[in-house]
Formats: C-alpha cells, sequence, structure tokens
C-alpha cells in the first residue's frame, strides 16, 4: 500500500505540460560527434546544471537524478525552481527524455514556462516522494563499495547516463584513496549489488 501511495505522489507530481515533447526539438546528433557517446553525460555534469524553457527563461536547475537500481536506468530527474540558496524554491519531477542539450552542453531545455511552475504543486526536500529502489545520483556518488566478501574497494565517483534511453551506461568506480583517471574502473551497473534500503554496495564478484 505504501509503495502504492508513493507511486500515485510521484504521478500527481508530474505536470502534465511536461510530459510533452519539445516539439521540432528531438535530440540532434552532431554528426562530427561519436554515435555511441553523443547523448551519454556525467551526472556530477548534469546535477546543478541550469535549465531553460525553449524560449531562453530560466527554470531553475537540476536538483537530482533518480535511478532505479534494479532497471539500471534513471527514472526521473529533480528541477529546483525558484527560492534563493535552496530556501523557498519548489521541486518538481520530470522524465529524464524531457530535456534537451544543446550541442556545447552549456544549456538543458525543457518544455515548459516558469509559469506553469509557479501555479504547479511542486513538492519540499522535507516531503522526499522516493524510496529504495529509486536513489539518488548524489548520494549514489561517493558511496563505499566492497567486494563479494566485504572487503572495501573503493569508491562510486559517477554515472553516466544516456539522455536518449535514461540507461546508466557506466559507474566509475574509484579505489580507496586514488582519484587519477588510470586506476578508474567503468563498470555496469548489474555488476553491482545493493542492499534492500540502499544502505550497502558490493560487487557481485
Amino acid at each position: 500500500m505504501r509503495a502504492l501511495t508513493r507511486w500515485s505522489l510521484v504521478a500527481a507530481l508530474l505536470v502534465p505540460a511536461l510530459l510533452l515533447p519539445l516539439a521540432g526539438t528531438a535530440q540532434q546528433r552532431d554528426p562530427t560527434k561519436d554515435p555511441a557517446s553523443w547523448l551519454d553525460m556525467r551526472t556530477s555534469e548534469l546535477i546543478g546544471k541550469e535549465v531553460a524553457s525553449p524560449d531562453g527563461k530560466a527554470l531553475g536547475e537540476i536538483e537530482d537524478m533518480i535511478v532505479d537500481l534494479r532497471r539500471g536506468a534513471v527514472q526521473h530527474v529533480i528541477l529546483s525552481f525558484g527560492g534563493v540558496a535552496d530556501i523557498g524554491d519548489k521541486l518538481f519531477v520530470f522524465p529524464l527524455n524531457a530535456f534537451k542539450r544543446d550541442e556545447y552542453r552549456e544549456r538543458i531545455v525543457v518544455n515548459v514556462q516558469p509559469e506553469q511552475l509557479k501555479q504547479s504543486r511542486g513538492f519540499t526536500r522535507e516531503n522526499w516522494p522516493f524510496d529504495p529502489p529509486l536513489a539518488r545520483a548524489s548520494k549514489l556518488r561517493g558511496a563505499n563499495v566492497k567486494d563479494a566478501a566485504g572487503k572495501p574497494v573503493g569508491e562510486i565517483e559517477d554515472l553516466e547516463v544516456n539522455l536518449g534511453t535514461g540507461r546508466v551506461e557506466r559507474v566509475w568506480l574509484a579505489p580507496d584513496g586514488r582519484k587519477g583517471d588510470e586506476d578508474k574502473r567503468a563498470l555496469p551497473l548489474s555488476a553491482f549489488s545493493v542492499s534492500e534500503r540502499g544502505e550497502e554496495i558490493k560487487l557481485k564478484k
């Protein structure tokens, strides 16, 4: 019943207008870019990025991304709108494919106007509607990882997601105490097991 209530709440927080595709602005791939990675972006690059309406009006910034650990995909993106320094702002739930980025990755666009968000319900950080297996990308980054025997092996440095499919393409694992690129490991999310409450993350083998 609680799960049903949570999903009902999330559905209610999705403003209907936000589910419409961005007219005339489908994800366009630059033919000079690698087609396999054109839509891939790291969560560290997306979280905190400013978001605008199609006509350039400021809408706030990406607060976080909600990852479904069972499906291995980003289930929702959270937009922070209004307020100052996280005070007085409202949070909104969007599907990942509602967002478009420009060629230079400098701007994220979503098909909504500030007036719509002002008149919509939203939610607050005190009323967070997501429970495991849905996890915040910001919390996964920096999470400690153990091997199958329970020995610490490092921490999750970042996640790379595809804006078109929502799939988590790879997880970057940094060994304990080492941050150099040569030491990082790129692994699929399926290589990890997460406890029921999301409190412990292990490599399956």
